[in-house]
């Protein structure tokens, strides 16, 4: 399913970018405070939709917090 793809490309996108920022040595501990902040409010997001079943805005969400991290970080 493409949906299904979809969703794991994007899971791994962010773990991708996550593991970078944890081996990264020039983010300072406060860029890392924030992020770890977000990605909890993140998290409360995709367990909601996910009991929800609601695939859509679970994309929506993740797919948002990695742009987030993105603009806010590169």
């Amino acid at each position: 399913m493409v949906e299904d793809q979809y969703l794991k490309s994007l899971v791994k996108a962010n773990s991708i970018i996550i593991e970078d920022m944890l081996t990264n040595n020039n983010f300072k501990a406060e860029e890392l405070e924030l992020v770890q902040s977000k990605m909890a409010s993140m998290i409360e997001q995709l367990e909601f939709w996910s009991l929800q079943d609601n695939r859509e805005r679970f994309a929506y969400e993740l797919k948002s917090h990695i742009a987030w991290l993105l603009k806010t970080f590169s």
